[in-house]
């Protein structure tokens, strides 16, 4: 397009229809939370034939913009939304697998294909695009210092996303801690990792993935999950299968002393610092999916789920007393913190918990669980993380939306879609069929 007035013309229909439907959502969401969601008036179905008779348009005037120096914003003409553009998401949308805020702003986006074992992190700041790639895995600490980057065998631990390297590691490979009678053989292959998480002093890992929870230290590689009971029934009863771990999730208290950690068929489980289990409660919901703990540490929460539903318990650290942490009453000695929300990603900030569901969706509840807002994104949110200031934050999907959030700015767009008073700063696409991610 040879001008801004080319690319924009057109997309007048656009507006119109983006605007009008966050109007029909917010109104939908307000009617929703008045009732406590007891049979809301039903949602108007979004026009989907219009949308795609607009998409050309707007995937153009999006590639236009990103062409000019600097890019030209030009979501007054063409407010962002996911609905919008959910035929080229669903097309060619990446799987944002992770982010994290930069203590500068700059933002990192770890981009993993499913059938993919490699994948590459793309910084976006103020200095523009960059691109890491052959990084299989992307974590960080949850003091926010150290980072962990896997790369083919190895996990490298640096200070700092440009900082030194602390540590290396290698993979667990299998045969680490082979329960008697249990005869163990490396992986076959590699394993799919999904999560790592470097503890506070940056000398363990926290290694997540399809074979196995794991912690990685210069001592030597601690098998956390499957244990040897769960090893062993599965070597009786499936001998020649190796063992795979579905929904394998943990999380890492901000001063490393507890880890919360399992799986779909597991029940929740809390370890302490010397990787002993100290607890076991049974989910809420039909199956273990998600786990994370509050910005002070002083309250864990469990997700299950079933289907694409989900029920969130959340217990007290002070009463969990090594093997004295009993089951009591319904939740043992938790308490219900959110029912509705398959939680796929969580970030803590301040007193409040914010939940990434598989709606699209970011959901707030405070400690205690009373609800405080919630923000459409659109496609299932994979990753959040809350600026150091927490004044921000940053989160992802799996059809390639990253978006960048003002909080409690006391005013929101047209076009955003919530009930908090927060505002879009910026969103961006990554499509595979773009060289590089479209700023919208």
């Amino acid at each position: 397009m040879d001008s801004a007035n080319q690319a924009i013309n057109p997309l007048q229909d656009c507006a119109s229809l983006v605007l009008n439907r966050a109007k029909e959502l917010n109104a939908f969401i307000a009617r929703g939370v008045a009732s406590n969601w007891q049979a809301p008036e039903p949602l108007a179905d979004f026009d989907a034939a219009r949308a795609d008779s607009l998409l050309p348009f707007v995937m153009g005037a999006i590639r236009w913009a990103n062409r000019q120096s600097p890019t030209v914003d030009i979501r007054a003409a063409c407010p962002p939304s996911s609905e919008l553009v959910r035929t080229v998401l669903r097309e060619a949308g990446e799987h944002i697998r992770s982010v994290f805020m930069l203590h500068n702003g700059d933002v990192l986006a770890h981009v993993r294909e499913d059938d993919e074992s490699t994948g590459r992190v793309v910084r976006i700041g103020a200095e523009g695009i960059s691109v890491t790639s052959g990084i299989d895995c992307l974590g960080r600490s949850p003091c926010r210092r150290y980072f962990a980057l896997a790369r083919g065998s190895t996990v490298e631990v640096r200070d700092g996303w440009e900082g030194l390297v602390a540590n290396v590691f290698p993979l667990a490979n299998g045969i680490e801690d082979a329960p008697q009678d249990v005869v163990l053989t490396p992986f076959s292959k590699r394993p799919s990792l999904e999560c790592l998480i470097p503890f506070p002093d940056g000398g363990r890992v926290l290694m997540v993935s399809d074979r196995g929870t794991f912690v990685l230290a210069e001592s030597g590689v601690t098998r956390l999950m499957p244990d040897a009971h769960a090893l062993a029934d599965h070597q009786n009863e499936f001998p020649d299968l190796e063992f795979v771990l579905d929904m394998a999730h943990v999380a890492l208290s901000k001063d490393g002393r507890w880890i919360a950690a399992g799986s779909q068929f597991s029940p929740h489980l809390i370890f302490n610092e010397r990787l002993e289990r100290v607890a076991e409660i049974d989910p809420w919901d039909e199956y273990a999916h998600y786990a994370f703990f509050s910005a002070g540490g002083e309250v864990l929460a469990f997700n299950s789920c079933h289907f694409y539903q989900g029920k969130t318990l959340a217990l007290r650290m002070r009463q969990i007393d090594g093997e004295n942490a009993g089951q009591e009453g319904q939740f043992g000695h938790g308490f219900a913190l959110q029912e509705g929300c398959r939680v796929y990603a969580a970030a803590a900030r301040g007193d409040q918990f914010i939940l990434g569901n598989a709606e699209g969706y970011l959901h707030c509840v405070d400690i205690a669980g009373k609800y405080r807002w919630r923000h459409y994104i659109g496609t299932t949110i994979t990753s959040i993380d809350v600026s150091e200031d927490e004044k921000s934050l940053v989160a992802s999907t799996v059809g390639g939306i990253l978006a960048i959030i003002d909080l409690d700015t006391g005013r929101k767009r047209d076009f955003d879609i919530g009930d908090g008073a927060h505002s879009e700063r910026r969103r961006w696409l990554f499509l595979k069929t773009e060289g590089s991610p479209l700023a919208w």
